[in-house]
């Protein structure tokens, strides 16, 4: 694909040529992803996901009401005052002794809080994406500044999870990457967006 084509279907990409040349050279070669019905799957979820690639990094700056509805079980006894607007903290907390983590006081939460399009959360991701792609976060988290670190771990994500199969089906393709499951019951978040985005990309792409 082109810069145009990506600017039509996620017009407020940082950078157009950019993530093109990431998504051509890296990512859909990886998957692979050749059909067009693929990449515009592929393309409404990642622009979904990430506000037009501008959130590849988890944003924790929760308020203690946040907190208390959102992660309550984490922070019982009014225990979320004391991490108001400390999103390091917070991610050490919620994250903690899961995912391959280790304890609060690790710093693994914030370490390994989610990242790239379709954020990759906890250190067994990180490490898997690692292992198989040769991108060494874990030693060098630096990479993650990069566009093609990025674009690979949504594409690591999508082979993972074998998603080209439900690229035809827009609401089971949004329950795996938003629920966990394409056979989830609850309505994936932003179902009307990545609807939208799906009908773009295929128009734009001629799928």
């Amino acid at each position: 694909m082109d810069a145009n084509q990506l600017q039509a279907i996620c017009p407020n990409c940082p950078d157009f040529v950019g993530w093109a040349d990431a998504l051509t050279d890296g990512a859909f070669p990886y998957i692979p992803i050749g059909l067009k019905i693929e990449r515009a799957a592929f393309l409404a979820q990642i622009g979904h996901e990430s506000n037009d690639m501008r959130a590849v990094v988890e944003n924790l700056n929760y308020s203690a009401d946040a907190l208390s509805r959102m992660f309550g079980k984490y922070f019982p006894g009014n225990l979320e005052q004391q991490y108001h607007r400390k999103p390091e903290q917070i991610a050490n907390r919620i994250y903690a002794n899961r995912m391959g983590n280790g304890p609060e006081s690790s710093g693994d939460g914030w370490r390994f809080r989610g990242h790239g399009p379709i954020q990759l959360t906890g250190r067994s991701n990180h490490e898997q994406f690692a292992a198989d792609t040769g991108i060494d976060i874990i030693n060098e988290p630096a990479l993650w500044d990069d566009i093609h670190t990025q674009a690979m771990s949504a594409a690591w994500w999508w082979r993972k999870n074998d998603a080209n199969r439900y690229a035809k089906d827009v609401e089971a393709l949004s329950r795996l990457v938003n629920l966990g499951s394409a056979h989830a019951k609850a309505i994936p978040h932003g179902m009307d967006d990545r609807r939208r985005r799906f009908d773009l990309a295929k128009q734009v792409l001629g799928a």
